[in-house]
């Protein structure tokens, strides 16, 4: 009933290893996933921390990352897309984009100082856009493949793509329109 092919011999039976494989990497998958993605965020988080010299700021880098992936993991379960040996694979490249996405806009932000959304916006939002756009249609051409893998793979890929790009360009900013405008009354209730 499992799939496991035993070849019996007069003393033991010892399950066909081709038959076992796929089921020891999902084992190793149903362990190792809740693990991985949280140990490479942690790094980048490290790394981030280094780079910035600031938790905050790692934190807003971040955040397009840890946003985005909710919302990624949030739709894939309403599309009903779940994740498996294929698609799984996608996951490192998403949190790279994400961060990425992320490190590129608050850098320039933290650069120009406050008030810059706007030409951060238009500098950094704009290869953000083509940077994601470019990925969307690589990765999208899995999804009208043939093979249910890689179309799995290619609709995870756009689901979390089109999430970090979302929270790039749209929620950060206004993260940080938001924090621009606490400093500001901040700043006038002590004068």
């Amino acid at each position: 009933a499992t799939g496991v092919m035993l070849r019996t011999t007069p003393h033991r039976a010892d399950p066909d290893p081709i038959a076992v494989f796929p089921l020891q990497i999902g084992a190793g998958m149903e362990i190792g996933f809740p693990i991985a993605p949280r140990i490479a965020i942690g790094v980048v988080f490290l790394i981030l921390l280094i780079s910035f010299r600031h938790p905050g700021r790692a934190l807003l880098a971040m955040f397009p990352l840890v946003f985005g992936g909710i919302w990624m993991f949030g739709i894939c379960s309403l599309l009903h897309l779940k994740l498996d040996f294929f698609n799984i694979i996608i996951l490192p490249a998403l949190i790279g984009i994400g961060v990425d996405d992320g490190v590129h806009f608050t850098m320039r932000y933290f650069e120009l100082g406050e008030g810059s959304l706007p030409e951060v916006l238009r500098d950094v939002g704009s290869a953000v856009w083509m940077t994601s756009l470019t990925s969307l249609i690589g990765f999208g051409g899995l999804a009208i493949t043939n093979y249910a893998g890689l179309q799995s793979l290619g609709q995870v890929a756009i689901v979390g793509i089109a999430c970090a790009l979302m929270a790039t360009v749209i929620v950060l900013p206004s993260l940080l329109w938001a924090i621009e405008r606490l400093r500001g009354k901040g700043r006038a209730s002590s004068n």
